[in-house]
């Protein structure tokens, strides 16, 4: 879970703090604490400090070139180093496309940066995106991309594709096949979690729909000329990524 974000500049100046569950206290001494870590493990080693691990904290550091300023995440050591390098590289990457230019004066005025506040939820909620470039770029997968069910219609949308879909196609032919898993494996007191269907030889495709969350699906269309060995690991670690950005952006919409 998420405590803290952090925007500093490498000269330890908070830019931006937001804190959530059983977050650290004091965000502006911390700013600087960690800058001075961050000058020491460079000095010593030459190298980056980008994690740290605790018995009940985790914390995650992502800076951009030429590490003028950092992102700094407190977290739950069960989210994982990966994790938490996604989600500060988005939120640090959102964060420099907005102030780009405010920063080349940051120790004006340093309240321009407080509205990002209200920009957070989207970023990561948006965090998805970047899984499945990542799930892409393995040659067995054609296309992937994530549905999301809306509760206030009651309906579903694709909210990211690695590529082009016939968007109402899909998801006409997506909600009768969960229905279908659903009622069937509701029989024996169980739920679907994952439905795999292969196209006739001559097309040579393997569609799956991977549950993440409950009204959250990931779809991915693999080409058969590749066994299940040589992407199986990422579809499991793409998953659990999806996962926690689902679980984090539900704890994003409590906290508006």
């Amino acid at each position: 879970m998420l405590r803290n974000v952090l925007v500093i500049s490498s000269s330890g100046l908070l830019l931006f703090s937001k804190e959530f569950v059983n977050a650290a206290e004091q965000p502006r001494l911390l700013g600087s604490v960690i800058t001075a870590m961050l000058e020491k493990a460079k000095q010593t080693t030459g190298l980056q400090l980008s994690y740290m691990e605790f018995s009940k904290l985790a914390i995650t550091i992502v800076g951009n070139e030429p590490k003028t300023v950092f992102c700094v995440l407190f977290h739950d050591c069960d989210d994982g180093e990966e994790f938490g390098k996604l989600l500060a590289t988005e939120i640090l990457g959102a964060f420099l496309n907005n102030y780009r230019n405010d920063l080349k004066s940051i120790g004006l005025n340093q309240n321009a940066f407080q509205d990002f506040q209200f920009q957070l939820s989207s970023v990561i909620q948006d965090t998805g995106r970047p899984v499945l470039d990542e799930l892409k770029r393995n040659r067995a997968v054609v296309l992937a991309l994530l549905v999301k069910e809306d509760p206030r219609v009651g309906d579903s949308c694709i909210s990211y594709s690695t590529g082009e879909v016939d968007q109402f196609g899909v998801l006409a032919n997506l909600k009768p096949l969960i229905s279908a898993a659903t009622d069937i494996m509701s029989l024996r007191q169980d739920s679907a979690n994952a439905v795999w269907l292969e196209s006739t030889p001559t097309r040579a495709s393997r569609l799956l729909v991977q549950k993440v969350v409950v009204g959250t699906y990931l779809v991915i269309q693999f080409s058969m000329r590749f066994d299940h060995a040589h992407y199986e690991g990422e579809v499991v670690r793409a998953t659990r990524l999806l996962e926690k950005v689902c679980m984090l952006g539900e704890m994003m919409k409590r906290n508006v």
